[in-house]
């Protein structure tokens, strides 16, 4: 299991109470490092159908060795549950900067693109993951 730096650990800390703002004003499930990871996914049902996800990384450059920070968004649906999933490609967003205001504009620009978008975006047929079950997820508001 990878072993989160401590720089990044303490800068995941700082901006707790933002990333649980955000959380709680949407109604999301956090799972923070998961799988050990230095990311917190946020986790709901899409309201098109499916589950959707927001993760958000920090992580050190290796070009700068500076702090940086970005949105990978997800939408998933089981066609026919265990065996064909689609999934929508969305692009990883660099956040601007690690200060509060920047992450929430951030967060709150991928979650509203993510449920505006139609199903015909999910277009990209992926693998299933069988050792993997989600938790019940809650609806967004």
């Amino acid at each position: 299991m990878p072993v989160i730096n401590p720089v990044v650990r303490a800068a995941f800390e700082s901006l707790g109470p933002e990333l649980e703002a955000f959380a709680d004003r949407h109604s999301l499930l956090v799972e923070r490092y998961q799988r050990g990871f230095p990311m917190w996914s946020f986790l709901f049902q899409h309201p098109r159908g499916g589950a959707a996800s927001l993760q958000f990384n920090i992580a050190l450059s290796e070009e700068s060795a500076r702090l940086v920070a970005s949105v990978l968004t997800h939408w998933w649906l089981d066609v026919e549950p265990g065996h064909r999933r689609l999934a929508a490609e969305f692009p990883t967003v660099r956040v601007a900067t690690l200060l509060p205001a920047d992450v929430r504009y951030a967060l709150e620009r991928a979650f509203d693109q993510l449920i505006g978008t139609e199903e015909s975006a999910l277009s990209r047929e992926v693998g299933v993951r069988h050792d993997y079950r989600l938790p019940d997820l809650p609806w967004p508001t």
